[in-house]
This record gives structure tokens, sequence and C-alpha cells, in this order.
């Protein structure tokens, strides 16, 4: 019933706009605004080619596209709700789906997608991210995935090469660690340890790389379907292991990893003093213009393909006057043309259908992200939970958990105790 009642709404607007005509329908031509989160200059210009063509094939419609970076989209989303100034659609982070979904102010659109064939070319990962409690509140548009960017002189220096001498990056755990500790050393001869085998993040955003090692060691669901938090497994534990290990034990990431955020691990590795590390294709444009000689390859695996799974579905607001057109324009997102030019021209982020996705891997470095997808996707490795509380969740509770564990202050397993009790209370607030 509760579903009737959506697209009866959901039709209802379609309706009465079409018949009374909206405040952003001037000359017959429908204005819609779009709130696009990603910003940098090669976003820009894919977004410009794709409404370009968008509005050739649609001239009575034209999209107005509203930068709105991520540091302050949230903010400036909960003044529009306020003010009743949202856009008639936008961008969404990965869980977006369920948080908006949850604030009812989405629209469902169930009734429009669940029989869209289009969806059937579409990977099941981003299909998850652009649904909530089972209903479509959002359409997928673009996917991402980490990889192992990897310093190929230091390879090679170290004598960790192929047959053929080239440098040959770890498959497996073992060898991670094994390549991890040659790959540490002073490299001056004055006793002190000045190149690392691996950066990652122990700052505010450590939560996507324990996650990943949760992943790879065979769980890392931290809620089930039903919202009981099961992080305290016996598989999320190893990961968290190997992860603190890696900085507690074995001394193989800089000493002062506990403050490396995003930024500080993409500067160790472009300042060729590590030689592995995590990382998505949000940063190629960085990667392309260093000097370091990199390469990428899938993320060790201990029991399944792992990787931290993201990506940006697209959100219709249900205070729009126009939920046709601003639904034609979603869907143009995913079509074959528009996916070709914001991930494969562009490289912003991975296409979500197959047919893109083949296209993409031409590119021999589009195609280590895009067969780590399909790898994660085969061994069902999850995205984040959709579930409304992730953002907080990731952002203010389990950081200072985490961060008390690398710190060496509490155990992995009172660590895993901690997390599960703020994760319980905060999903019962």
């Amino acid at each position: 019933m509760k579903r009737l009642c959506l697209v009866a709404m959901f039709a209802l607007l379609c309706i009465s706009f079409v018949i009374a005509g909206g405040k952003q329908e001037r000359d017959g031509v429908v204005e819609l605004e779009f709130w696009m989160r990603d910003t940098r200059p090669s976003n820009v210009e894919a977004m410009d080619l794709i409404v370009e063509s968008f509005e050739q094939q649609h001239p009575g419609i034209k999209v107005n596209v509203v930068l709105t970076p991520w540091d302050s989209v949230e903010q400036k989303t909960m003044t529009a709700i306020a003010a009743g100034t949202l856009p008639d659609l936008s961008q969404l982070n990965q869980t977006g789906a369920a948080d908006y979904g949850e604030k009812g102010i989405l629209l469902n659109l169930d009734g429009e997608l669940k029989s869209w064939d289009r969806l059937n070319d579409i990977c099941g990962v981003s299909v998850s991210q652009a649904k909530y409690n089972g209903e479509f509140y959002a359409i997928p548009w673009f996917a991402g995935s980490n990889v192992m960017f990897y310093n190929k002189d230091l390879f090679i220096e170290a004598g960790i090469v192929d047959a053929d001498g080239n440098a040959a990056p770890p498959k497996n755990w073992e060898e991670f660690l094994a390549d991890a500790k040659k790959l540490t050393k002073d490299t001056d001869g004055d006793g002190v340890i000045d190149q690392w085998g691996f950066v990652t993040r122990g700052d505010v955003s450590l939560t996507i790389p324990i996650r990943e090692f949760m992943l790879a060691a065979g769980d890392g669901e931290w809620v089930d379907s039903n919202r009981n938090v099961i992080v305290d497994s016996k598989k999320n534990l190893e990961g968290l292991n190997f992860y603190l290990d890696l900085f507690q034990r074995y001394k193989v990431v800089p000493p002062d990893t506990p403050s490396v955020d995003y930024v500080g691990e993409e500067q160790y590795f472009l300042s060729g003093k590590v030689a592995m590390m995590f990382n998505g294709p949000w940063n190629l444009g960085n990667m392309y213009d260093s000097s370091v000689n990199w390469g990428v390859a899938l993320e060790p695996k201990r029991e399944k393909n792992a990787c931290h799974i993201g990506g940006c579905p697209v959100g219709i607001f249900n205070t729009t006057e126009h939920p046709q057109e601003a639904l034609l324009f979603a869907k143009y997102l995913v079509s074959d043309e528009a996916q070709k030019i914001w991930a494969v021209d562009k490289g912003n982020g991975l296409p979500v259908t197959q047919k893109a996705q083949e296209l993409a891997k031409q590119d021999p470095v589009i195609k280590v992200f895009v067969e780590s997808l399909q790898a994660a996707d085969a061994d069902n490795v999850t995205p984040p939970p959709q579930i409304p509380e992730w953002v907080s969740i990731e952002r203010s509770v389990a950081p200072p958990i985490f961060q008390s564990a690398l710190l060496g202050e509490i155990t992995p397993e009172a660590c895993l105790a901690q997390l599960q009790s703020a994760m319980t209370a905060a999903l019962n607030e």
C-alpha cells in the first residue's frame, strides 16, 4: 500500500506540473537545477558535454548545473530544506539514498525503476547504493573502487621483480607483508628509516582502510539487513589486527601514521618514499602529473578480492516541480553516451554499465580499476551499509575508537567491542 501511495504521489506530481507549469518553466522550456559535488575541472568539462548532448536531444529541457563541493554540500542541503530551496536533483554520496530517503526528502523511484530494463546492464554494487529499505530512492550514476598503487622503481631496486625484470606487486597478504618489510629501509645509512613499504591513513579517514582489510579477511559487514550491529566478529578482528600490526609490530608504515589523512597519504606516495598505497581513481590526475614511476594492481587478497567500493547515485528531491524531466536527465546520465564521456573520456570514476566498463578496459590503468570492481562484485564484497546513520558512524563514531587502538590505548578486541556498543547506541537513538 505504501508503495502504491508513493507511486500515486509521483504520478500526481507529474500530472500537476505538466498541467500547471512550474515556476522554473520559461517560454515552454523546463529548467532543472542539478547539484554536483565533484567539482574538479575534469568533472565540470565532462558535465558540460553531457548537458550539451542531453539538451540537444531534449530541446524542451535546460539543465543548470550548480557546483556544490563535498565539504559544504551537507550544510547547504540542510539550509535548502529549511528554506524550501532544494534543487530538482543532486549527486548523492554513497549512502545518500538511505540518508536522504530516511529524511523523506527524496522521491521514491521504485515504481519508475523496478521494471527499467537498463538495470540489467548496471553492476550490482551500484544498484545497491541507489536503494534504501529495498526500494529505489536514487539512480546509479558512477562507481569507484580502490586498487594498489605501487612504485615500480622501488620494487625493481629491491629486486621484487618477475622473470622479465619488471616490478612484481604482491597478490596476497603474505607477499604484501614480505614486500613491505623488504621495502622499508634506511636509504642513506644514517640509522634512521626513511623509506616505507606502505602508507595508510590513521586519521579521520581511517574507517575505509580498516574496513578494506576486514573485507579481505572475509567479512567487513558491520550492520545486517535487520539493522543489527555485527562488527565484532572473528574475521573483522583478523582484518583489524593486520592493519594495526603494519604500524605497531612490523613498522612498515611511516611513524606519523596516526596523523596521516587522505592528503598526507597521497603526498607520502608522491614523494617517492613509499612503495605501496591503496587509493581510488579520483586521484589519477595527480598521479599522471607526478614524476613517480607508478603502476596499479589489485589489492592483495586474503580470503576475498576486497577493496573499498564507492560511487555516487543521483537523487530527485520530492519538492521538484518537474519530476518527469528530472528523471529523464538522471536516466540519461546512465546512458552509454554519458557514461563514456564521464568515466572513460574524462576519467571521473568508473562506469556502472557493462558496455562502458568493457570500453574503459581499453585503458591499461582504468582496466585494473574495473577489474577490481568486478572481482569484488564477484566475491560478494559489499559497499558501506545503506543506513542513514552511516555518515555519522564513519566520521564521528568509529574514528576515535580506531585511533585509540592504533595508539595502543586499547586492545583490538576492546576496540571492536566498543565499536559494537557505540554503533548499537547510534542506531537506536
